[in-house]
């Protein structure tokens, strides 16, 4: 079994870039998020977000947003242009939830939390051009 959850700050501005695929042009989303180990240590996870699901966290989240995150840890190998072989480790994310309130502004209101709202995402490799 390949299970992460983790809940954690946005760590920086999220930028959505879209790539061209089989059915056309879909959303990807790469950032950080950091996750508290304990009161001395924050960890900084690499996450990456596909489709609607990127498009709406975007739209809905920014830079010190608390979320939470589903998803599963994914290893891409690579060999660089030295020919030395590279990895990168990530979350792929398939769920995400929006844990603070939003105020009518759209600003995040930080000292009113709950659940805003859950995302999930069927992830269907077949459907993105970088995955065998």
């Amino acid at each position: 079994m390949n299970s992460v959850q983790l809940i954690g700050r946005v760590a920086n501005d999220l930028e959505l870039k879209y790539i061209r695929g089989k059915e056309g042009d879909f959303a990807t989303l790469k950032f950080n998020v950091a996750v508290t180990k304990d009161k001395d240590k924050t960890n900084f996870i690499p996450i990456r977000v596909l489709g609607k699901l990127a498009e709406n966290l975007v739209n809905y989240q920014k830079k010190g947003s608390l979320i939470g995150i589903q998803g599963s840890i994914e290893i891409d190998q690579y060999e660089d242009k030295d020919g030395n072989k590279r990895s990168n480790t990530y979350v792929l994310a398939n769920g995400i939830e929006y844990l603070e309130k939003r105020e009518t502004s759209g600003e995040v209101n930080k000292t009113e939390k709950g659940y805003v709202g859950t995302q999930q995402m069927q992830f269907d490799r077949s459907d993105y051009p970088f995955y065998d």
